[in-house]
């Protein structure tokens, strides 16, 4: 075996994952974190975590998320809302299928 192949072995098997697909994860989380805390645009989010093409990002993302960049913003922007109104009292009102309760803050 090439150095270079048991290289790549010996990196799957300690993350799991091929490389590229552990480079794409990393980015991907990132993505995530801007996406929830920031206001850009989603290509100065695709150009901030390294990728050239807002296509590939945004086909990436679906792919491996579930939902398109804007989607995963707006279902965190609502959430936050909701979250600033609630105050963290406990029940939450019903919002088109996602998290509707969460744990009461005990201190």
């Amino acid at each position: 075996m090439r150095p270079f192949s048991a290289a790549l072995l010996r990196f799957a098997r300690a993350t799991g994952m091929p490389p590229l697909d552990y480079i794409h994860a990393l980015r991907l989380e990132e993505a995530k974190q801007i996406l929830e805390t920031e206001d850009l645009p989603i290509e100065a989010v695709a150009l901030e975590i390294g990728y050239q093409d807002n296509g590939f990002f945004g086909r990436l993302f679906r792919r491996k998320v579930g939902m398109t960049p804007a989607q995963y913003r707006r279902k965190w922007r609502n959430l936050r809302t909701l979250l600033r109104r609630q105050e963290w009292g406990g029940e939450l009102p019903a919002c088109k299928g996602q998290i509707t309760t969460l744990p009461i803050r005990t201190s």
